[in-house]
């Protein structure tokens, strides 16, 4: 069975220099992904984070939702999309109800998450691709591109 994880991992080996992701300017080969993907996925285990934690991401369509989405399925954590577009308190309940403990977040929502925060004491980190917590390149840059350690694997329903 192909997880999505392996997905991009096999479609980094096939399509190294073809372009995966467009965003404005900039031009991200399936390599290029996969690697920021593992990067991402290491810096959160740097962090604290481990298999089954639940992060949120706040956010409008980038590339860094692609990244936090497959991250996650690599290292087996639980992606909790937050609607950009919800007030504080709207936030608050999914992360709240969620029992997120992290949450990556683009610039143009950091008003909302500051807003949020009181109301939401399970956050442990929060981190932005803006300049009002620390940064998502930050913590990319600190950490390996190597595939993420810890198994990840299918799980049957019954």
């Amino acid at each position: 069975m192909l997880l999505i994880g392996d997905m991009l991992r096999r479609d980094a080996k096939l399509y190294s220099r073809k372009t995966a992701i467009i965003q404005d300017r900039q031009r991200f080969s399936y390599s290029d992904v996969n690697a920021r993907c593992n990067r991402l996925a290491n810096g959160l285990a740097s962090l604290g984070f481990k298999k089954g934690d639940k992060i949120g991401f706040m956010g409008n369509n980038c590339h860094e939702f692609v990244e936090y989405y497959f991250a996650l399925a690599k290292s087996g954590m639980v992606a909790i999309p937050v609607n950009a577009r919800f007030s504080a308190s709207e936030a608050s309940y999914v992360v709240n109800h969620s029992e997120s403990i992290g949450l990556i977040c683009t610039g143009d929502v950091e008003k909302t998450v500051v807003e949020m925060r009181e109301s939401t004491p399970l956050l442990k980190h929060i981190i932005s691709t803006g300049t009002g917590f620390p940064s998502y390149e930050d913590l990319l840059s600190r950490a390996s591109d190597r595939e993420p350690a810890g198994d990840v694997a299918p799980t049957m329903w019954r």
